[in-house]
């Protein structure tokens, strides 16, 4: 009797163990599945993160380069605006000259 009841008592404990293992091999492959959505999230916001930082960057650059234009264009214009104009009697010279050197070529 004793021998059955040993018999009964290993195969209780065979099915608990295997049991235990089915629910140990279940939380680990949730753990796995878990850790990989997680990391895609992570992933997925250092993307996201370094496209904001990018932009932010080629923001920054083109408001720079903006500047610069700008920067540029009003030197331009003080130099245009301290350029006095020659009077008619400047021109006509610069121009008789522009002939003559034209008809020795």
């Amino acid at each position: 009797m004793e021998s059955i009841e040993t018999l009964q008592r290993i195969k209780e404990l065979e099915e608990s163990s295997d049991n235990k293992i089915k629910l140990a091999e279940e939380k680990a492959s949730n753990i796995i599945k878990d850790a990989t959505k997680k990391s895609g999230d992570i992933i997925e916001k250092a993307e996201k993160n370094t496209k904001e930082m990018i932009n932010h960057e080629l923001e920054k650059i083109e408001e720079d380069a903006l500047k610069e234009r700008e920067t540029e264009i009003n030197s331009a214009k003080k130099k245009a605006e301290k350029i006095k104009p020659l009077d008619s009697e400047e021109m006509l010279e610069i121009f008789d000259e522009v002939i003559k050197e034209a008809f020795e070529l």
